[in-house]
């Protein structure tokens, strides 16, 4: 809630409208917001002689009511007419809020572009702060400015706004009311978008302001408190820690607001995240699907927000080794979206279709899918070198695979990542390394294959971060690097241990499978034959009909009938 009684230096307004409302509010206390809102209105419509800085004020308050009730285009509408009426003679304070709350509905509707154009009209109408609470003004708009930035992919405006604001933001002077809440959560995410914003340091000094709750707290800033201190933990090394304080929050809005407010669905969708980077991914499944009945029961089922929780259900199940679930469901969430109108919602959704197609050996589609997210990327997200480094990373495994290994070996080097910088995104470094591994063992150059396998596998090992089932993709793709090598004991060891990380076959289905049928082929008689006709029916519906392209373990084991020494043919991605 954006708690916005207080309007810039038009507090009262807001005292006033609580105050003829509080009959009301009595009798109709579970619609408090529309009630507050109705009275606020007959206000205005009954003074028409209303003086307008106090009319201006008091449609501050009306509109910041109506954006906790998730209403943006009646926040648009209310802000542009006061703002064309009465904006000339309205307190200063009173004007930049009102500024930013139309930014904040135009964003919400999607429409970036106009968001941002508000806010630097609003940036530029601004004095040098001769106050704290100027000086705190400015750190709001700044944060929420950079936000916007960051969401058209101008990433360097977006990092010189937030660090313009930081020390306001993290200082301790600073009142710790909704919007600077809000603002905090902002820079956290900043710091999070993008290898060059991981500053630890930077990062701790916002956890260390969001731990301390202030003195009588309520509901609503306890709840924006903890998704935001949530999402620091997550960027801390804690995600599951800062998942279960998503989820802590979820209730907390949920009693406050009702169970369908948008605003627990964005809570609970925040706990998935958190659960998907902790590697928690039954609890992430679990989070994310709650989260879509949530926005189902709120009458948002076909809303950006619902959208992008789909997207996460849809990466769960990549994580996890669905691959057909994954495709399914995130073709339907591109269904009918526009790539230029949401590309960070397609560049999420062919990346993972990419993936997909790679493991079912559909290397030609992967790869035009990826050149495509390639020029997205250098065009809208030039200066994210994480986005780049996955994505080139995977050009690079489709290309070795089509046997194209210079343009593989360009792929990789385009997109190289500078350094490390001892945060979460450090784990695509050691990724980069199998696939440097698996190019070398491709050339014939089979003893730097060995070698860059085990960096990167030292590389996973020594990540705080990486989770059970991470390890496991990283053990079965480092397998197949090290069988291209012929490396075929040190491949065994590597399978074995990728199958003791935690895979299943109901959880984990086509990475049970796959470590399952490479075992066999490196160790014929190893499983029982009803073990290895469930893992060959998996592996059929997970990566295509026996005798596809996408196929070297799914060659029936000896035990099922099939050749008893087949040829390994070894790939990146086994299936």
């Amino acid at each position: 809630m954006n708690c916005s009684a207080q309007a810039g230096g038009g507090g009262i307004p807001g005292s006033r409208v609580r105050e003829q409302a509080s009959p009301y509010l009595r009798e109709d206390s579970e619609n408090a917001l529309q009630t507050l809102v109705r009275v606020g209105d007959s206000m205005l419509a009954d003074d028409p002689q209303m003086d307008p800085r106090t009319r201006f004020s008091l449609s501050v308050v009306l509109a910041g009511l109506e954006m906790d009730q998730g209403l943006p285009a009646r926040v648009e509408a209310r802000a542009r007419k006061a703002l064309a009426h009465d904006g000339a003679s309205a307190e200063p304070m009173a004007r930049l809020r009102l500024q930013r709350l139309l930014a904040a509905a135009l964003a919400q509707q999607e429409r970036v572009a106009e968001a941002v154009e508000v806010l630097e009209g609003a940036m530029a109408g601004l004095q040098a702060p001769a106050s704290a609470v100027e000086a705190n003004a400015r750190a709001l708009l700044q944060a929420q400015l950079g936000s916007q930035y960051a969401a058209s992919g101008r990433l360097d405006e977006a990092t010189a706004q937030f660090d313009a604001a930081f020390d306001v933001l993290v200082s301790s002077e600073t009142p710790m009311d909704g919007e600077s809440l809000q603002a905090l959560d902002r820079l956290a995410r900043n710091l999070d978008f993008g290898q060059r914003g991981e500053d630890l340091e930077k990062v701790n000094a916002v956890l260390r302001r969001l731990s301390v709750a202030p003195a009588g707290e309520s509901a609503m800033h306890k709840a924006l408190r903890l998704q935001a201190l949530g999402y620091v933990e997550g960027l801390a090394g804690r995600p599951i820690e800062g998942a279960e304080r998503s989820r802590e929050a979820a209730g907390v809005l949920a009693e406050a607001l009702g169970p369908t407010h948008p605003q627990v669905a964005k809570a609970m969708g925040a706990a998935c995240t958190n659960f998907i980077n902790g590697g928690g991914i039954v609890q992430a499944r679990e989070t994310c699907a709650r989260a879509v009945e949530m926005e189902v029961e709120g009458g948002r089922g076909d809303g950006a927000r619902a959208r992008n929780i789909r997207v996460n259900v849809s990466i769960v199940d990549l994580i996890r080794g669905d691959f057909v679930s994954a495709a399914a469901l995130m073709e339907q969430v591109l269904e009918g979206v526009e790539r230029e109108s949401d590309p960070q919602l397609h560049m999420f959704g062919e990346g993972v279709l990419a993936r997909v197609d790679l493991r079912q050996g559909r290397y030609r589609e992967s790869l035009a899918r990826l050149n495509m997210l390639w020029t997205m990327a250098q065009r809208d997200f030039a200066e994210n070198e994480d986005l780049k480094a996955e994505i080139g990373g995977t050009r690079a495994e489709v290309l070795i695979e089509l046997g194209r290994l210079g343009e593989a070996r360009r792929a990789l080097d385009e997109s190289e990542m500078t350094a490390e910088t001892g945060g979460l995104r450090d784990r695509v470094l050691p990724g980069r390394l199998t696939t440097r591994g698996n190019l070398a063992a491709a050339q014939g150059q089979r003893e730097e294959a060995v070698d860059l396998v085990e960096q990167g596998l030292r590389g996973f090992e020594a990540h705080s971060a990486v989770s059970p089932l991470e390890m496991g993709w990283a053990l079965l793709d480092s397998g197949e690097a090290l069988l291209r090598a012929e490396a075929m004991p040190r491949a065994k060891e590597i399978y074995e241990r990728a199958l003791g990380t935690g895979l299943e076959p109901d959880r984990h289905p086509a990475l049970w499978a796959w470590a399952v049928l490479r075992l066999e082929q490196l160790d014929p008689g190893r499983y029982e034959q009803d073990t290895l006709e469930r893992a060959v029916q998996i592996a059929r519906h997970q990566f295509g009909p026996s005798g596809g392209q996408a196929t070297p373990c799914l060659r029936l084991p000896p035990a099922l009938g099939g050749d008893p020494e087949p040829e390994l043919r070894v790939r990146t991605t086994c299936l």
